[in-house]
């Protein structure tokens, strides 16, 4: 199991990226004690922001210094009833030695070896232990032989404010700033030349203590607890933009889609565009990772001359990856028989692409939008099992095209001609590319933004945003009929779901309080209730009994609602946080609620500077926040995030500098200003 779940720093490599040895396999090192350390402790091991320090009784993890000395964050593990004597010894001899040449530095520090890993022999009757990991996070192994008892094995860690086993079966240590999550414990055992995994769990024992119970196992054959591993990476040297949006596969392969004006992406061989179409274009690109994240499966630009601006990215069950945002005239390369091969408008126009499994072609590419100044864009998108793409997005266009029997369409949602405003749209998309199955309008009488869009097994879909508007179609009995915003220029968030036909909306609702709250992303459970994120302005922003934060903290608070299939009733609703904004929200089989984001931590004169990115995520009841990880550098803002089939949390978004990264694809360092955000794309434990 991972004894510490934290980036290590970053560093170069010569590698080519299509060859690199993978996310998160950067080897630490171990040297045995020659005086170096405390006389306690046998072996050692270093890296950026942390050092490990092993002993007969234990291990310590200084988190702030490598050195294990002056610590102000540490968390020690002691064996509880074990061997005073274990053998302690280095596996996996390294090239190459380690020397200190400081001054007072005696002989036996010079020329120390280095090992893989450290094995503990004789901890309790027939159990050992193994150390060893990368500079992002430590690994550690206990092995059974035949006959041991696992309820042997008893661990006391302190340093921690506190020890919690969340829902999902990770290990949670609170030091008061931080959290280090071990994830579930895996138990495997070799039956017949294959891996059978026996089902294994934490068991809290007592005051900072823990021990393991495991399902039926075969006791006449060895057993190992066994380690999950991770990554954290930029995605490119050099690259000077950010990544919009993350999906995943079953198999677990990351789905990066993000937008670049550089030359150096690295792009794979018979990418569908292997270079920037201009000297100063930006466009979009699609970086396809394999799921240990050692390989680019492939990675590609996408757009012309005039410019493509990508905001949406799904994947469908066979690999293939629908692209969606906005696009200026030339900006997108169409396909022939698709929907809308040239643009509308004289300026931005909404795009939709899709993408072969293998990256190397289109499957189409087409338009969306109307004619006049503003076309449209297309900020959501989700893709049901026959291939159809769900689209919301926002339009000026007085021609936008929407299918008979919409429930609004030009000229029906009052907007005043004088002022430059915005309706939002929601359009379906057959699997060719070539026709609208339905297309309406949804707002009112001024701006009316779309966050995201999310469609249940019955083919309803779900958009959830920010409008101005006074005069939405709310639905009788909504959940609020009305924008409670006292200032007329505030936006409210606003929910909608929209029936498989697109010919009627099957409830419309305003949400939020007296000031402004826009809603930033939704998904919705097998059960049909919605789950919508976004920002609160609103002190009054409506919460419910028993929420995680009634209170609202600072200028903006995130905040998480649950509303019922028929949209009048809030399940549950919280704030999180201080200054936060939840930008990405998924659900997982359990009802678990994971969410990405970011926090503005103090002011700076630059726009991006003081943002931290982060990760959290709360109990189905939302009374319970069970993970809280910061990703990114410095600053960093998490745009998206998306839960893998085994469980691992997907996160992406832009960084600057300060990435704790594996060595992954080599991509480890940041070109252009400092404070200009690089895609980042982070997999974290489940």
């Amino acid at each position: 199991m991972a004894l510490l779940v934290a980036r290590g720093g970053a560093g170069t490599s010569a590698a080519p990226p299509f060859a690199s040895p993978g996310y998160g396999r950067l080897p630490l090192s171990f040297q045995p004690n020659r005086g170096q350390s405390a006389g306690a402790v046998r072996f050692l091991a270093t890296g950026p922001g942390f050092g490990l320090f092993l002993g007969r009784e234990g291990a310590v993890l200084d988190l702030d210094r490598g050195g294990g000395a002056g610590a102000t964050a540490a968390v020690s593990m002691r064996f509880l009833g074990a061997s005073a004597r274990p053998s302690i010894g280095g596996l996996g001899r390294r090239a190459g030695t380690v020397s200190y040449l400081t001054r007072g530095a005696s002989p036996r520090q010079a020329g120390i070896p280095t090992f893989a890993a450290v094995r503990y022999a004789g901890l309790w009757p027939g159990v050992g232990a193994r150390f060893y990991g990368n500079q992002r996070h430590l690994e550690y192994d206990f092995d059974l032989a035949p006959g041991a008892v696992a309820g042997a094995i008893r661990l006391r860690f302190a340093g921690q404010r506190r020890l919690t086993i969340s829902s999902r079966g990770a290990l949670l240590l609170d030091l008061g700033g931080r959290t280090l999550r071990q994830p579930p414990p895996r138990a495997t055992q070799m039956i017949g030349g294959r891996a059978r995994t026996v089902p294994s769990r934490y068991v809290l024992r007592g005051e900072g203590r823990i021990g393991f119970a495991l399902g039926p196992y075969d006791h006449a054959r060895p057993l190992r607890i066994d380690p999950r591993l991770l990554y954290s990476t930029y995605l490119a040297e050099g690259i000077d933009g950010p990544a919009r949006d993350v999906a995943v596969d079953s198999s677990g392969s990351a789905y990066v889609l993000g937008e670049t004006g550089s030359p150096l992406l690295p792009v794979t061989p018979g990418a569908l565009q292997g270079k920037l179409p201009g000297r100063h274009s930006t466009v979009a690109f699609v970086t396809k990772l394999s799921p240990d994240g050692s390989r680019m499966v492939y990675s590609t630009y996408l757009g012309g001359r005039g410019g493509a601006f990508p905001n949406a990215i799904a994947v469908d069950s066979s690999g293939a990856a629908y692209v969606a945002g906005m696009a200026y005239p030339g900006g997108m390369p169409t396909t022939p028989g698709a929907f809308q091969t040239e643009p509308m408008a004289k300026s931005l126009n909404g795009f939709v692409a899709k993408l072969a499994p293998s990256g190397r072609r289109l499957v189409y590419a087409t338009y969306l939008g109307g004619g006049g100044i503003w076309g449209g864009q297309v900020n959501g998108i989700a893709v049901d099992s026959q291939g159809d793409a769900y689209l919301a997005g926002e339009t000026e266009s007085e021609s936008f095209p929407v299918t008979p029997g919409a429930p609004q369409v030009p000229g029906s949602t009052g907007k005043d001609k004088s002022q430059f405003t915005a309706d939002a749209f929601v359009s379906k998309l057959d699997p060719t590319g070539s026709r609208l199955v339905y297309s309406t309008l949804l707002g009112g009488e001024d701006w009316d933004r779309v966050g995201g869009i999310a469609i249940d097994a019955a083919g309803d879909a779900y958009v959830a945003g920010g409008t101005a508007s006074r005069n939405l179609p709310v639905t009788p009995g909504a959940l609020q009929a009305a924008n409670a915003s006292t200032n007329p220029e505030f936006d409210n968030a606003y929910v909608a779901k929209l029936d498989p036909a697109g010919d009627r909306f099957l409830y419309v609702t305003y949400l939020g309080g007296s000031l402004a709250d826009e809603a930033d992303a939704i998904a919705v459970d097998p059960a049909g209730d919605a789950y919508v994120a976004g920002e609160a302005g609103s002190s009054d922003f409506p919460t419910t009994a028993g929420a995680l934060q009634r209170r609202h903290r600072g200028f903006s608070t995130a905040f998480v609602s649950v509303l019922n299939p028929d949209g009048n009733r809030l399940l549950r609703s919280t704030l999180l946080g201080k200054e936060t904004q939840a930008r990405a929200i998924a659900l997982d089989p359990a009802g678990d609620v994971f969410l990405a984001g970011f926090r503005q931590a103090k002011e700076q004169h630059h726009r991006d500077q003081g943002y931290r990115g982060f990760a959290a995520e709360l109990n189905p009841g939302l009374s319970a926040l069970t993970m809280w990880q910061r990703v990114g550098g410095e600053p960093a803002r998490a745009s998206s995030l998306a839960l893998g089939p085994s469980g691992g949390v997907y996160v992406a978004g832009g960084s600057g500098p300060g990435l704790r990264a594996t060595e992954a694809l080599n991509q480890i360092r940041l070109g252009g200003k400092p404070h200009y955000p690089s895609a980042f794309v982070e997999k974290l434990s489940p």
